[in-house]
């Protein structure tokens, strides 16, 4: 995910920069008629309105881009200094000037002034400078409050491990928290070093994974002991969580492998989630966007259904139960409550007529549930509230269902391998039977989801979500 990290970062800056070049674009077309230019460069016939002009930028665009990624603006491994990094700016707008004037020539547009160019690339140099800092700034600021942030946990605690570690620390910007390393033989000097954040051996690594957020493990021990860590290698891939080391392959059996380099670092990763970045970036946007989309639109049919179980039972309209999502991160979940008040004290005397295997607990005729309750569960009602942890980024519209912290404790190791993709409202388990599918089967079924994720998938299962919520199919 290190690679992952970095191509989103580059990905977001690509996009940031795109439309910074473009306001730099709009601000010099409205200074283009100032009587300076008019002096200087056209005269007033020569002006022509924005469609005219237009093409500049889209040629404009794409051009300076590709020099500044040329000139290694974005490289993720290239920590520049401001002036490094406004002298690689003011450089590639240079270039892409010379490159745009030259197109400019030989077409013979000599409507377009070439003080209005210059406009461009001055204002273009200003506002990229100015996001580049603010945009660092804020990143650093983000990352270093804990938000969005990914727990790593490093194995080994020699001079590799700790250069490693002081690059993940020196780049707050890529969103790495270093929780603490494990070291099977640990030289003294090295535990001097590292007083109090060595956290044990690999032999607890599953208690750690059990006991803590982890979402990668970094291997950075020397190349002999590396036939030590295939049990390592496989509880993460077991687990679903991912796995860097420095070197050598191991025979993993679902797990993905990627290449990579930090710092001329070379890093092996092993991915059992989708490596595709900008896919998932356009699955977080789809998210965002559905659940903004779905809350405005359905802002009638939400207020209606609170006000009608704030009638007819007592207690709050909302429920909000803790759940387990990515990597086993705690959140709050909402619904809309469909149970009476004392229904979780009541569960134990229930629990001898659960109808589904393994850790989970539903029965057809549950009596905790009120008769508005039975309704909305039917329809699906009572889960409209999580597209407001969908809007928190908590959870996604599609992906494995999230599971309650006590049924996770009660997982097989195979089983945490679910909590690897970010939780959704709606999954593969719910569009095939929903309660008729035993928990096992549910399992496999979310697995083979993050085996087989792609966006044409999301959507197949968005339009199948829609019969099943209309018809109640294997709703109790």
């Amino acid at each position: 995910m290190l690679r992952q990290q970095a191509k989103r970062i580059t990905i977001i800056q690509i996009l940031i920069d795109t439309l910074c070049v473009a306001i730099a674009f709009f601000i010099a077309f409205d200074l283009r008629e100032t009587s300076l230019l008019m002096t200087l460069s056209i005269r007033k016939s020569f002006i022509n309105d924005l469609d005219v002009y237009l093409w500049i930028l889209l040629i404009h665009t794409p051009i300076l881009i590709l020099i500044l990624r040329s000139n290694g603006a974005y490289n993720p491994r290239k920590n520049l200094s401001i002036f490094d990094l406004t002298w690689t700016i003011m450089k590639s707008i240079v270039l892409s000037m010379l490159a745009l004037g030259t197109i400019l020539y030989f077409m013979k547009f000599q409507y377009v002034s070439r003080l209005f160019i210059l406009l461009i690339g001055f204002i273009t140099f200003l506002i990229l400078i100015t996001e580049r800092l603010l945009y660092s700034r804020v990143l650093r600021s983000i990352r270093l409050k804990g938000l969005h942030t990914r727990n790593v946990l490093i194995v080994g605690t020699g001079p590799r491990a700790r250069e490693f570690a002081q690059l993940i620390l020196k780049h707050a910007e890529w969103g790495l928290r270093i929780i603490g390393y494990v070291d099977d033989q640990p030289r003294e000097e090295d535990a001097q070093l590292l007083r109090g954040q060595i956290i044990g051996t690999t032999r607890d690594i599953p208690g750690l994974v059990q006991e803590r957020v982890i979402d990668e493990v970094i291997i950075a021990i020397p190349r002999r002991f590396l036939n030590q860590m295939e049990d390592v290698v496989h509880l993460c891939e077991e687990t679903g969580i991912e796995t860097t080391i420095l070197a050598d392959l191991f025979d993993t059996l679902v797990a993905n492998t990627h290449l990579s380099f930090i710092d001329d670092i070379p890093l092996l990763t092993f991915s059992t989630v989708p490596a595709q970045e900008w896919k998932l970036l356009v699955k977080a946007f789809v998210d965002f966007l559905g659940a903004a989309f779905l809350i405005f639109g359905l802002a009638p049919l939400l207020i209606t259904v609170a006000i009608i179980i704030k009638l007819t039972s007592k207690g709050p309209v909302l429920y909000r139960q803790r759940r387990i999502g990515l990597h086993g991160r705690e959140f709050m979940l909402y619904k809309f409550r469909s149970m009476y008040l004392d229904a979780e004290e009541k569960q134990k005397e229930i629990q001898h007529l659960n109808e589904m295997t393994g850790p989970v607990f539903k029965i057809t005729r549950d009596p905790r549930v009120t008769t508005v309750g039975r309704f909305i569960r039917k329809t699906s009602l009572d889960e409209l509230p999580q597209l407001f942890n969908v809007l928190k980024g908590e959870m996604s519209m599609v992906g494995p269902r999230p599971p309650i912290p006590h049924e996770v404790e009660q997982y097989k190791r195979w089983q945490r391998r679910r909590l690897s993709m970010k939780p959704g409202i709606t999954c593969i388990w719910q569009v095939n039977g929903r309660n008729k599918i035993g928990f096992e089967e549910w399992t496999k079924l979310d697995l083979q989801y993050i085996d087989n994720w792609s966006l044409g998938l999301d959507f197949k299962i968005l339009f199948k979500t829609i019969p099943v919520v209309l018809f109640g199919y294997g709703a109790s």
